[in-house]
């Protein structure tokens, strides 16, 4: 009687660990009465029948080729299974972004909208972006992005700076550098308060 639920994470390290892993995990460790849990990085689309023994897929972005999406959600669907997509940033990135080029050409906005419409339910990060997709899908729920610090990766031997400075930290991707431009007034005011030097450190990490 427990809800089959199948969890296809994009990948096993960024997006796919944050949501996808970890809230697959959480509900294996704490609903395990309630839910039967798989975890399938690369499902085999082609294999409805295998696909169709779970009652929920829950997918980021794609459920294999965007090509094939049409097909594959028709046919899951005639089987009664739930397929809800999650989605944790908007489908055209600005102009800046160094994938914009291949995510133009190759149309894949318009192939992400087609899965957001296809879908039976839409999980995203924010009410912001929740009300841009409700235009396409309105059957949006927000999973806020959020750390699980008892994890064993955020365990930390770090002491406060012996100088007393309070540390200012910034990680990203290279496609986030346009991002952080626009706080480099901000950066330059503190660097220039002579009442705050010695006072703070700034800490960049990125790819």
């Amino acid at each position: 009687s427990k809800i089959k639920v199948l969890f296809c994470p994009s990948d096993r390290a960024g997006v796919g660990h944050f949501r996808s892993i970890w809230p697959a995990q959480h509900l294996k460790r704490n609903h395990s009465d309630e839910f039967e849990i798989h975890i399938d990085a690369s499902p085999n689309v082609e294999n409805i029948n295998e696909l169709a023994k779970y009652d929920i897929i829950h997918f980021h972005r794609m459920l294999g080729p965007y090509e094939t999406s049409e097909k594959v959600f028709k046919a899951l669907k005639e089987r009664g299974v739930t397929l809800i997509l999650d989605i944790d940033d908007y489908w055209m990135p600005p102009s800046t972004h160094h994938l914009y080029p291949i995510i133009v050409s190759e149309k894949m906005d318009k192939k992400i909208e087609n899965n957001i419409r296809l879908a039976d339910m839409i999980t995203c990060t924010t009410d912001i972006f929740a009300n841009e997709i409700r235009k396409i899908n309105p059957n949006v729920s927000i999973i806020p992005n959020a750390l699980n610090m008892d994890e064993q990766m955020w365990s930390s031997t770090a002491a406060p700076d012996p100088h007393g400075r309070v540390r200012v930290s910034w990680i990203g991707g290279s496609s986030h550098l346009h991002d952080l431009k626009k706080v480099s007034d901000s950066m330059a005011m503190l660097s220039n308060d002579n009442t705050l030097k010695g006072k703070f450190q700034f800490i960049m990490c990125g790819f």
